[in-house]
């Protein structure tokens, strides 16, 4: 594969929100900027409505709709069918699947034999075997699954080092293996002041920031404990909770429970883009990630974040420089948090290292690697 010619880009992604639809949103949007012709297949049964204005908009971009589910159903079998129809017509020089579902699709239609110039690359954007609270019979099968797949595929990309060695533990060739990067283009300007205002925050508030949808794997639920704990020894702690899901009214019971709901802010599924500005941390408690954009987008916008140790803390978090990494424990977060907010030299030296550090990940760098992986042996 010529690495200077135009490709034929078929994404390929079940999720309708969260990191895996913003990725394939902006490298889809760079990669045809560049000159190569995309086509993204997406489920509109998940599409979340943030983003679907945004994939409709796509510019010079190609859709394909394709009713997946995210666990497995008997429509799996007609989508696998489509997906073939589709490659047959498109003949794409790489096909490249974004999340589980998406992942056995795309390498089962590998056996279909009719496209076999095509490259299957794969993202799983964090395996399912990562999270903790995953069964032992569960991983056992979804393990399996993944390494009797992978032959059927040219690569697949990890997001941090942690998914990497958990990725050589279930049996997947290290020959299969590379290591990607996300990347985002530079936050549009915000005024922090204003932002502050619409939140009713005082000039000694220190903001803590949570940005993920409400949901098992993002794990609200610790956030908001630690922060209740926090709270008790700093009252000049809040906490903005940006994100939506299942967990809403969970979340919204144990804060009364924890009597802080007057010190939390519900943005909903908003674009934390426009509100990180007004924040003076972000706190990650996730179960398990690939490489969350939140992290990423929090040191484009100069914030130290404090997080548990998953996936993509390992690239965005220096520890004790950009942020701290402690236990998935109440006391632990909470410790971290206060040491934060009652100092605000470390705030101010974090801010700057989380800038200096945000250089590596941008759309830019993101593409090119994409580029050299799609071309590559």
């Amino acid at each position: 594969m010529d690495s200077e010619s135009p490709l034929i880009i078929l994404h390929l992604l079940e999720p309708g929100g969260g990191g895996t639809m913003r990725h394939v949103l902006d490298l889809a949007s760079e990669q045809t900027r560049c000159g190569h012709q995309v086509h993204v297949i997406y489920s509109p049964l998940r599409l979340e409505p943030l983003f679907a204005p945004q994939i409709e908009n796509l510019k010079n971009v190609t859709l394909h709709a394709l009713p997946m589910r995210r666990a497995p159903h008997l429509s799996d079998i007609t989508n696998l069918f489509s997906l073939i129809e589709i490659l047959r017509r498109t003949q794409p020089d790489i096909l490249h699947a974004h999340s589980t579902k998406a992942g056995m699709l795309a390498r089962l239609a590998r056996l279909a034999r009719i496209f076999v110039k095509t490259k299957i690359i794969y993202t799983p954007h964090a395996l399912m075997t990562l999270d903790p609270e995953t069964s032992a019979i569960k991983k056992f099968a979804y393990g399996c699954y993944e390494k009797l797949l992978s032959p059927l595929m040219h690569r697949m990309i990890v997001l941090s080092s942690y998914e990497y060695d958990h990725a050589i533990a279930l049996g997947i060739p290290r020959s299969k293996l590379v290591m990607g990067l996300n990347g985002i283009q530079n936050l549009p300007p915000a005024d922090r002041k204003a932002i502050r205002r619409q939140w009713l925050a005082a000039e000694n508030d220190v903001i803590v920031g949570f940005v993920g949808r409400l949901c098992h794997q993002k794990h609200p639920e610790l956030t908001i404990a630690a922060f209740a704990k926090a709270q008790t020894e700093s009252p000049n702690l809040k906490l903005v909770m940006i994100g939506e899901g299942e967990l809403r009214s969970r979340c919204e019971t144990l804060a009364h429970d924890l009597k802080v709901e007057n010190q939390i802010i519900w943005l909903g599924a908003a674009d934390a883009k426009e509100f990180y500005a007004g924040m003076d941390m972000l706190l990650i408690t996730s179960r398990y990630e690939g490489m969350a954009y939140t992290f990423i987008e929090a040191i484009h916008a100069g914030l130290p974040i404090v997080t548990t140790p998953v996936g993509g803390s390992d690239s965005c978090v220096i520890h004790h420089q950009t942020g701290l990494i402690v236990p998935a424990d109440i006391n632990d977060l909470a410790n971290a948090v206060l040491l934060l907010a009652n100092d605000p030299t470390i705030l101010d030296a974090m801010r700057f290292a989380a800038r200096a550090t945000a250089r590596h990940f941008t759309l830019a760098h993101s593409a090119e690697l994409h580029h050299q992986i799609y071309c590559g042996d």
